[in-house]
């Protein structure tokens, strides 16, 4: 459930991309004001039940001509968890699952960005809940990008999306009853900070990936 938290920041760092023009490196925040983080779990292979947290902060530091040096680093408060029904988010927060008393916060620090076309991208990095760090990564697509009147600047609209094994981060109760595959959903709407004519970011594609 946890991955949840780093991912937000792994969608902004690329939501942001999207301009391939040689502007110079720019700093953002990671704030719910702007972003939403959700996660969601299989029961029985039936149904399905999620939640999301509230309370997260975190920093982008963006090159649009290099994205391979940029950087993401954010941290959610484990305590901000919430969910439909009382009963699942106590058991949630619970020693069984986040510890929030123990661990009350989770951390994603990104390791490398790639820019596989002009609409997806993946982040690599690094996830931290209830004190071990696992590697992660996360896909981020580009769901569209416009000029806002109202606030008189460019803004983007991405989604990211990740899953995350909880048996790595050591939450292994009810497995006969709750998916150990976590699915983590990240939703971002940013200001960006310059405007470009390239509606994409800057493709850098690693081998095996078509280029833009």
């Amino acid at each position: 459930m946890g991955g949840t938290g780093g991912r937000v920041a792994a969608g902004c760092c690329l939501a942001l991309w999207l301009y391939g023009t040689a502007w110079a490196a720019s700093l953002y925040r990671v704030e719910p004001d702007s972003t939403t983080i959700g996660f969601s779990v299989s029961l029985m292979g039936l149904f399905g039940t999620g939640g999301r947290f509230t309370r997260f902060d975190g920093s982008l530091v963006l090159d649009l001509d290099h994205p391979e040096a940029s950087k993401v680093d954010v941290t959610v408060d484990t305590r901000s968890l919430s969910m439909p029904w009382p009963t699942a988010e106590e058991t949630a927060q619970s020693t069984d699952y986040f510890d929030v008393v123990k661990y009350p916060e989770m951390r994603f620090v990104s390791r490398r960005v790639i820019a596989i076309d002009a609409t997806h991208a993946r982040i690599d990095g690094e996830l931290t809940i209830r004190g071990t760090t696992r590697p992660q990564s996360f896909t981020a697509d580009l769901e569209g990008r416009r000029f806002d009147p109202g606030l008189n600047a460019e803004v983007a609209d991405f989604v990211v999306r990740g899953t995350v094994d909880r048996r790595d981060f050591g939450m292994q109760a009810d497995s006969s009853f709750v998916s150990n595959e976590v699915t983590i959903r990240i939703k971002s709407h940013i200001r960006l900070a310059e405007a470009s004519p390239n509606p994409g970011w800057t493709a850098r594609p690693e081998p095996g990936h078509g280029g833009a």
